[in-house]
């Protein structure tokens, strides 16, 4: 009987000290957070990305009503020299020009949309550039 509970403590010790599925539990625990950072990082950059985009277009557009004159003549050919100029994933840009003090103003706003996945957030995202008047 001596023997059967020092074979069964020994049993239980042995199971208590195995280590063999700690790598897969751990795994499976930070593998959620993994994701998580990987995608947030991915939408990001595409929103960045957008974002520069997005005004590169609008100071293009202001340097054209500044200077190119002929190309933009009026407020919708100003617009539309904006449009031609812009890429990337956006969702319904439009842009507008007014004179501040500063010079030619165009503003550009459009909506990006962040997908996790599960969900889709829209996030409105507006730039705005000047560009002296010539004389």
């Amino acid at each position: 009987m001596n023997s059967f509970i020092f074979r069964k403590r020994h049993a239980n010790r042995a199971l208590l000290t195995d280590t063999s599925g700690a790598a897969a539990a751990e795994f499976a625990l930070v593998l959620p957070i993994l994701i998580i950072i990987t995608l947030g990082t991915i939408n990001g950059s595409f929103m960045l990305y957008a974002y520069a985009r997005l005004h590169y277009a609008a100071e293009d557009a202001a340097r054209c009503r500044a200077v190119k004159t002929a190309v933009c003549t009026d407020d919708a050919t100003t617009a539309a020299y904006a449009m031609s100029r812009l890429a990337g994933p956006l969702v319904s840009p439009s842009f507008s020009r007014s004179t501040a003090l500063c010079g030619n103003t165009v503003t550009g706003t459009a909506t990006f949309k962040v997908s996790t996945g599960m969900t889709t957030t829209p996030i409105t995202m507006q730039a705005r550039a000047c560009y002296p008047m010539q004389p």
